[in-house]
């Protein structure tokens, strides 16, 4: 071949070269699957029913213990459980930090690849270890506000992984309750209407990334922290530690219920798998068997 052809050649080879991969992370905090499962049913969560419709999901997943915000998170984006990153405390102590483990921040930042995150609470902060993320923003407003954040670092950014946190139902859970299933105390409807508006939140999200994506290579994670009973959550009973997991994107092979055990730590190991990484020796945290493989392009039914 000579050498003109091959010139012609290289440019459309790299055209026709998969874009690279991206992953966006979303919690929705104080997120309790019973209330979730109830809405859904209900038609008022066509956000969240609709990554439902087109990827798997349980609401089955565990946290950890403390089902608590912030270890809870930090095990949600190190793979790692308390005993191993070391987070035991649910307050804003900058002192405390930096943290001492990798999050999937600094090990895709090690790849070359471009990290955000857009939080609702200063403590989550913990995790913007020096380096690791391209833009680390607070917005403490309702659930529009940090979708309009995380869709504005989406479009200066282009992050190839993105962690969204919307804070606004664990503030009503904590106000006006979360509910109790055993005393037969349905969830307030405060609570309901900070889901919803989450979802709504969830609903602008979702636009900005299909408008934007890479096609072939997106996947989106939801989930949570911990929920909830009565107007408080930490504890070990199952309405707090159980909590929702929800993939769906081009990466995401299968379609329905999952069938296998998933845990919060789970969610790190999933983007990174998702993002080409391998998974860092010692986490806690092992790739949901959700993700296509390379080549594959038909949705299975979830095993």
């Amino acid at each position: 071949m000579g050498v003109l052809a091959l010139c012609t050649l290289i440019p459309a080879v790299a055209a026709q070269r998969a874009p690279s991969p991206r992953v966006i992370v979303v919690s929705l905090d104080g997120a309790k699957p019973a209330v979730l499962k109830d809405l859904v049913q209900r038609g008022r969560l066509p956000a969240l029913k609709g990554m439902m419709d087109s990827g798997c999901w349980t609401w089955e997943a565990r946290t950890i213990l403390p089902s608590s915000t912030l270890p809870s998170h930090i095990s949600m984006l190190t793979g790692l459980s308390p005993e191993g990153h070391g987070v035991t405390w649910n307050s804003d102590r900058p002192e405390k930090g930096p943290l001492k483990v990798e999050t999937i921040f600094s090990v895709a930042k090690k790849e070359g690849l471009r990290t955000a995150m857009v939080v609702g609470k200063p403590k989550l902060r913990l995790l913007d270890k020096p380096g690791t993320l391209d833009d680390d923003v607070l917005e403490e407003g309702d659930a529009r506000a940090v979708a309009r954040a995380a869709r504005q670092v989406l479009r200066l950014k282009n992050p190839d992984l993105l962690f969204v946190h919307f804070g606004q139902a664990d503030e009503a859970g904590h106000d006006w309750g979360w509910g109790d299933e055993r005393a037969g105390t349905p969830s307030s409807p405060q609570y309901q209407k900070a889901l919803e508006a989450c979802d709504r939140g969830l609903g602008m999200l979702r636009r900005e990334i299909e408008g934007k994506r890479r096609r072939g290579n997106t996947l989106i994670i939801l989930t949570a922290d911990h929920g909830g009973v009565g107007k408080n959550h930490g504890g070990d009973d199952p309405q707090e530690t159980t909590i929702p997991w929800i993939a769906c994107g081009d990466l995401v092979a299968l379609r329905g219920e999952l069938k296998v055990p998933v845990k919060t730590t789970d969610t790190a190991a999933t983007a990174l798998a998702a993002l080409g990484i391998p998974v860092p020796s010692g986490w806690a945290g092992t790739p949901v068997p959700c993700l296509r493989p390379p080549g594959a392009n038909a949705l299975r039914p979830a095993a």
